[in-house]
């Protein structure tokens, strides 16, 4: 299964939902690569990791390895599961990318210009696409957007969500993922049902 972690707009949470993700899911056994297509190449700073060549990783989870390509062609039959984390935008290599994908997850925030940004990606005919509420938290114009979500048709978004936590904000500065930090937190068990959605 490939999976493409996309939105137009940055600062959303799509490189803390494509680590995640892929770490939680090797640790249920699913032999995953994280491709890294972000001209930034945040990905692997989040992992203990052994450089097997110029752009390819091993991480110290067995069934974990990072691949960094930011036009990623040939995309390996080795792994049970691919995770793209692509940059911001929509251009012809991200569109290469999506269309490659089994599943488009948008990350993003609950907001009204959030949901338009999700309208332009619509307007890019882009299918198989579902909406990942992140940083949510309890309070009314959160609630307002949620709102409008669930209005939506159920294969365009996920149920479960991710809320507002301190955990997420301290990963670039502990450079550690989420199963790392706080395993058995609410931030953890959101992502492992997010994983329960796809899989």
């Amino acid at each position: 299964m490939i999976i493409s972690i996309s939105n137009i707009k940055g600062g959303v949470g799509k490189t803390t939902t494509a680590v995640n993700l892929a770490t939680i899911a090797s640790l249920q056994g699913i032999k995953t690569l994280l491709i890294d297509a972000d001209i930034q190449k945040a990905c692997k700073i989040f992992f203990q990791i052994q450089q097997i060549n110029n752009n390819f990783y091993k991480t110290e989870y067995k069934d974990l390895y990072i691949l960094e390509d930011r036009n990623p062609k040939n995309l390996s039959k080795n792994y049970d599961l691919i995770i793209i984390d692509l940059p911001a935008g929509m251009n012809k290599k991200i569109k290469n990318c999506i269309n490659k994908s089994d599943l488009i997850i948008i990350p993003t925030t609950p907001s009204i210009l959030a949901l338009n940004t999700y309208n332009q990606l619509v307007d890019y005919e882009i299918k198989n696409a579902r909406i990942l509420l992140n940083n949510v938290e309890k309070k009314e114009t959160h609630k307002k957007v949620v709102e409008l979500i669930l209005k939506l048709p159920k294969s365009q978004y996920f149920r479960s969500y991710i809320p507002k936590s301190e955990h997420i904000e301290n990963m670039p500065f502990l450079q550690k993922n989420i199963f790392k930090i706080a395993p058995n937190s609410t931030i953890t068990k959101a992502y492992k049902k997010i994983l329960e959605e796809i899989i």
